[in-house]
């Protein structure tokens, strides 16, 4: 169930990020994203930074500790985008 983080995702993009997100999003949907569709795919990062909010606060200490990763990583792309 756990993934490790890739060691350069603070770097990464949301395209880059997407596939540990997806994953992340798929071990915990019935733990923590139960009320989404089955089928619920973030389709940009405000949706993924939504689905790593509730991973965080509904999941398990590892679910939380990754989502977080994920999170900082995401936010970081997005500010260094619109500082560009």
């Amino acid at each position: 169930m756990h993934r490790e983080m890739k060691p350069s995702s603070a770097n990464r993009t949301f395209e880059e990020l997407r596939p540990e997100i997806q994953a992340l999003i798929q071990d915990y949907r019935l733990q923590c994203l139960w009320f989404l569709i089955p089928e619920f795919v973030p389709a940009n990062p405000e949706q993924a930074l939504r689905a790593l909010c509730s991973i965080e606060r509904y999941g398990d200490r590892r679910a939380f500790i990754r989502a977080r990763e994920l999170r900082a990583c995401l936010l970081q792309s997005s500010n260094a985008t619109s500082v560009a």
